[in-house]
């Protein structure tokens, strides 16, 4: 199912990251294009994951005006695209980045319930 996929990579993008120090610290900030979502998009999240979701995260909708977003964030976070100064997200060091903690998910595949 797609749903699961999709919310299984961001559980284990969440938990790589939230591994680390610095993100301990200083937090995250996701800044999503949402061009071409639509309400069809949205019916096939559950309600328990929205009802999750948005209780953990401060959603802000900016619509095509990308200037209220330098008001929240500084511009050296912000992507060049929207008008900062980050460049291309580097989706190689991000997959490097996930390939690392490996072994921390296979450890954790330890716990739980059996799936026989």
């Amino acid at each position: 199912m797609f749903n699961g996929r999709v919310i299984r990579c961001l559980l284990v993008a969440t938990e790589c990251n939230l591994l680390s120090e610095e993100t301990q610290i200083r937090g995250a900030v996701a800044i999503i294009d949402m061009e071409g979502f639509s309400m069809h998009h949205l019916l096939v999240l559950s309600p328990w994951f929205l009802r999750r979701a948005l209780t953990i995260i401060e959603v802000r909708l900016l619509g095509s005006d990308f200037s209220a977003l330098h008001d929240i964030l500084p511009s050296d976070i912000i992507p060049k695209e929207c008008g900062g100064e980050r460049e291309d997200f580097d989706y190689h060091r991000q997959e490097k980045f996930f390939l690392s903690n490996a072994r921390h998910f296979e450890q954790m595949s330890q716990f739980g319930y059996s799936s026989t």
